[in-house]
């Protein structure tokens, strides 16, 4: 493995740390207001569209909020109550 394989896998390893706890944010977030939309996220975390679309999507897999339902937001499906429990839900989903 060259010196240029090794810096791509250190930058992605690092890049997925990232990415894991932007989506720990925002399942928090989601799941505590019990409210999910895109642009909610954009605002609480500031990020741009298109990462929060990204972020929304992985809820969605984890199964923290339902599918896309037009413009409405979606519906949460972790109760409030689970809010603690979200960071290893998440960590679960990221091995899987």
């Amino acid at each position: 493995m060259n010196s240029f394989e090794k810096a791509d896998r250190a930058a992605s390893a690092h890049a997925s740390e990232f990415r894991d706890l932007d989506v720990e944010i925002a399942a928090y977030i989601v799941v505590t207001r019990q409210f999910g939309s895109t642009s909610m996220l954009q605002r609480f975390m500031r990020i741009g569209f298109a990462k929060a679309g990204a972020i929304m999507a992985e809820l969605e897999r984890i199964g923290i909020v339902t599918a896309q339902q037009g413009a409405k937001a979606r519906e949460v499906l972790v109760p409030a109550s689970e809010a603690g429990n979200l960071a290893a839900l998440v960590k679960q989903a990221a091995a899987a």
